[in-house]
């Protein structure tokens, strides 16, 4: 009987000393795992405030470039009005007879007749 308590007792201590090595790892494990998880949250967290962030700055880009958009089309009918008034002053200088392009360019008014 004494040996076969022995014999148990030998067997024993090496499995209770895995059983607490395994504990001990596993412990190990999770304590690292719970360290990479508070790590990952503390960079998403960080992440999800710079987009939060670059939204506001596309919001605020957009926001200019449909005011650019808008100024390029008001200056876009300005520039047409003015080739139109140009055309206009054009046609009627081509219209005008010699005394009258003098009168016009050189201020000098004619009493002459066209030819």
């Amino acid at each position: 009987m004494k040996k076969n308590i022995q014999i148990i007792l030998l067997c024993l201590v090496p499995l209770t000393l895995i059983y607490f090595l395994f504990l001990q790892h596993s412990n190990n494990n999770e304590r690292e795992l719970e360290t990479l998880v508070e790590q990952l949250q503390i960079k998403n967290d960080s992440l999800k405030q710079s987009n939060e962030l670059l939204d506001i700055q596309i919001a605020l880009q957009k926001a200019i470039a449909d005011s650019l958009s808008k100024e390029i089309q008001i200056t876009n009918g300005v520039i047409k009005k003015l080739k139109n008034v140009r055309y206009e002053r054009i046609r009627a200088i081509d219209s005008m007879g010699s005394n009258k392009l003098l009168e016009f360019f050189a201020r000098f008014e004619s009493t002459g007749t066209d030819n």
